[in-house]
Protein backbone atom coordinates (compact mmCIF):
# COMPACT_ATOMS: atom_id res chain seq x y z
CA UNK A 1 0.00 0.00 0.00
CA UNK A 2 1.30 3.45 -0.97
CA UNK A 3 1.87 6.12 1.65
CA UNK A 4 -0.14 9.26 0.97
CA UNK A 5 0.86 12.89 1.44
CA UNK A 6 -1.83 13.39 4.11
CA UNK A 7 -0.13 10.75 6.27
CA UNK A 8 3.11 12.74 6.46
CA UNK A 9 2.01 16.38 6.10
CA UNK A 10 1.82 18.78 9.01
CA UNK A 11 -1.83 19.87 9.34
CA UNK A 12 -2.35 23.59 8.75
CA UNK A 13 -3.63 24.15 12.29
CA UNK A 14 -0.32 22.79 13.66
CA UNK A 15 2.01 24.67 11.33
CA UNK A 16 3.13 28.21 12.29
CA UNK A 17 1.39 30.97 10.34
CA UNK A 18 1.62 34.75 10.19
CA UNK A 19 -0.64 37.48 8.84
CA UNK A 20 0.14 39.03 5.50
CA UNK A 21 -0.07 42.39 7.32
CA UNK A 22 2.58 41.51 9.95
CA UNK A 23 5.94 43.29 9.94
CA UNK A 24 9.33 41.71 9.39
CA UNK A 25 10.01 42.18 13.11
CA UNK A 26 6.87 40.21 13.97
CA UNK A 27 7.82 37.57 11.40
CA UNK A 28 11.30 37.03 12.82
CA UNK A 29 9.85 36.78 16.32
CA UNK A 30 7.29 34.25 15.08
CA UNK A 31 10.01 32.23 13.34
CA UNK A 32 11.93 32.07 16.63
CA UNK A 33 8.82 30.90 18.46
CA UNK A 34 8.10 28.37 15.71
CA UNK A 35 11.25 26.51 16.68
CA UNK A 36 9.52 25.61 19.93
CA UNK A 37 6.55 24.15 18.07
CA UNK A 38 6.23 20.75 16.39
CA UNK A 39 7.84 18.98 19.34
CA UNK A 40 7.20 15.60 17.72
CA UNK A 41 9.32 16.48 14.65
CA UNK A 42 13.09 16.16 14.41
CA UNK A 43 13.39 19.19 12.13
CA UNK A 44 12.05 22.50 13.36
CA UNK A 45 10.16 24.95 11.12
CA UNK A 46 12.30 27.22 8.98
CA UNK A 47 9.38 28.98 7.34
CA UNK A 48 5.98 30.43 8.17
CA UNK A 49 2.87 30.12 6.09
CA UNK A 50 1.38 33.53 5.33
CA UNK A 51 -2.38 33.89 5.69
CA UNK A 52 -4.82 36.60 4.63
CA UNK A 53 -7.69 38.10 6.63
CA UNK A 54 -9.85 35.02 5.96
CA UNK A 55 -7.13 32.63 7.14
CA UNK A 56 -6.34 31.42 3.62
CA UNK A 57 -2.71 30.63 2.82
CA UNK A 58 -1.39 33.18 0.33
CA UNK A 59 2.36 32.66 0.63
CA UNK A 60 5.38 31.35 2.47
CA UNK A 61 8.00 33.22 4.44
CA UNK A 62 11.37 31.54 4.80
CA UNK A 63 14.56 32.52 6.58
CA UNK A 64 15.87 33.30 3.11
CA UNK A 65 12.99 35.72 2.45
CA UNK A 66 13.62 37.53 5.76
CA UNK A 67 17.34 37.97 5.10
CA UNK A 68 16.68 39.12 1.55
CA UNK A 69 14.18 41.69 2.85
CA UNK A 70 16.96 43.36 4.87
CA UNK A 71 18.52 44.58 1.62
CA UNK A 72 15.84 45.81 -0.82
CA UNK A 73 18.36 45.97 -3.67
CA UNK A 74 18.22 42.16 -3.88
CA UNK A 75 14.82 42.55 -5.52
CA UNK A 76 16.29 44.54 -8.40
CA UNK A 77 16.08 42.59 -11.69
CA UNK A 78 19.75 43.19 -12.59
CA UNK A 79 20.90 41.13 -9.63
CA UNK A 80 18.78 38.19 -10.74
CA UNK A 81 20.25 38.16 -14.23
CA UNK A 82 23.63 36.72 -13.19
CA UNK A 83 24.14 33.01 -13.66
CA UNK A 84 26.60 31.06 -11.56
CA UNK A 85 28.31 32.29 -8.45
CA UNK A 86 31.93 32.57 -7.58
CA UNK A 87 33.68 34.72 -4.97
CA UNK A 88 34.68 37.37 -7.51
CA UNK A 89 31.13 37.72 -8.83
CA UNK A 90 29.73 38.01 -5.32
CA UNK A 91 32.29 40.69 -4.36
CA UNK A 92 31.63 42.60 -7.59
CA UNK A 93 27.85 42.51 -7.06
CA UNK A 94 28.19 43.73 -3.47
CA UNK A 95 30.43 46.62 -4.57
CA UNK A 96 28.57 47.52 -7.78
CA UNK A 97 25.12 47.58 -6.19
CA UNK A 98 26.18 48.89 -2.78
CA UNK A 99 24.69 45.92 -0.97
CA UNK A 100 24.70 46.05 2.81
CA UNK A 101 26.36 49.51 2.75
CA UNK A 102 24.01 50.75 5.45
CA UNK A 103 24.84 49.67 8.99
CA UNK A 104 22.89 46.57 10.00
CA UNK A 105 21.00 48.59 12.62
CA UNK A 106 19.72 50.93 9.90
CA UNK A 107 18.70 48.05 7.62
CA UNK A 108 16.87 46.42 10.52
CA UNK A 109 15.02 49.62 11.43
CA UNK A 110 13.79 49.99 7.85
CA UNK A 111 12.93 46.31 7.45
CA UNK A 112 11.08 46.09 10.74
CA UNK A 113 8.43 48.38 9.28
CA UNK A 114 8.04 46.35 6.08
CA UNK A 115 4.99 44.15 5.81
CA UNK A 116 5.28 40.44 5.10
CA UNK A 117 3.30 40.85 1.87
CA UNK A 118 6.21 42.87 0.45
CA UNK A 119 8.77 40.07 0.61
CA UNK A 120 6.96 36.75 1.08
CA UNK A 121 7.22 34.06 -1.59
CA UNK A 122 4.00 33.51 -3.50
CA UNK A 123 3.67 29.82 -4.39
CA UNK A 124 3.26 28.90 -8.03
CA UNK A 125 0.98 26.13 -9.27
CA UNK A 126 3.75 23.52 -8.91
CA UNK A 127 4.04 24.11 -5.16
CA UNK A 128 0.68 22.52 -4.39
CA UNK A 129 0.00 18.82 -3.98
CA UNK A 130 -3.24 16.99 -3.27
CA UNK A 131 -3.48 15.29 0.12
CA UNK A 132 -4.28 11.98 -1.62
CA UNK A 133 -1.20 12.04 -3.84
CA UNK A 134 1.42 9.41 -3.11
CA UNK A 135 4.70 10.30 -1.46
CA UNK A 136 6.40 9.19 -4.69
CA UNK A 137 4.49 11.90 -6.57
CA UNK A 138 5.40 14.48 -3.92
CA UNK A 139 9.09 13.53 -3.99
CA UNK A 140 9.20 13.88 -7.78
CA UNK A 141 7.40 17.23 -7.58
CA UNK A 142 9.83 18.53 -4.95
CA UNK A 143 12.93 17.35 -6.76
CA UNK A 144 11.92 18.55 -10.21
CA UNK A 145 10.77 21.92 -8.87
CA UNK A 146 13.58 22.20 -6.28
CA UNK A 147 10.96 22.98 -3.62
CA UNK A 148 11.67 22.73 0.10
CA UNK A 149 8.00 22.18 0.83
CA UNK A 150 4.60 21.79 -0.79
CA UNK A 151 1.26 23.20 0.25
CA UNK A 152 -1.17 20.30 0.66
CA UNK A 153 -4.67 20.79 -0.73
CA UNK A 154 -8.05 19.10 -0.44
CA UNK A 155 -10.96 18.95 -2.84
CA UNK A 156 -11.85 20.79 -6.02
CA UNK A 157 -11.54 24.12 -4.24
CA UNK A 158 -7.94 23.16 -3.50
CA UNK A 159 -8.21 24.40 0.07
CA UNK A 160 -4.81 24.32 1.80
CA UNK A 161 -4.99 21.83 4.67
CA UNK A 162 -1.33 21.24 5.45
CA UNK A 163 2.33 21.54 4.57
CA UNK A 164 4.69 18.80 3.42
CA UNK A 165 8.36 19.55 4.06
CA UNK A 166 11.32 17.98 2.30
CA UNK A 167 12.97 17.33 5.68
CA UNK A 168 9.98 15.21 6.77
CA UNK A 169 10.10 13.26 3.50
CA UNK A 170 13.83 12.74 4.00
CA UNK A 171 13.31 11.53 7.57
CA UNK A 172 10.57 9.14 6.40
CA UNK A 173 12.78 7.71 3.64
CA UNK A 174 15.71 7.29 6.05
CA UNK A 175 13.55 5.46 8.58
CA UNK A 176 12.16 3.23 5.83
CA UNK A 177 15.66 2.41 4.56
CA UNK A 178 16.73 1.36 8.06
CA UNK A 179 13.92 -1.22 8.11
CA UNK A 180 14.88 -2.70 4.76
CA UNK A 181 16.68 -6.01 4.54
CA UNK A 182 20.10 -5.40 3.03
Amino acid sequence: MQTLVKQLMIPLEQYPTISVEATLYEATTSLEKAHDSLQDRIYKPRALLVVDEEGQVVGKLSLWDCLQALEPKYREPTLLSHFGLNPELVRAAVEEHGLWNDPLDELCRKAAMMHVREFMSVPDEHEYVDENATLAEAVHQMILGKHMGLLVTRGREKQVVGFLRVCDLFEYVCQHMKRCDI
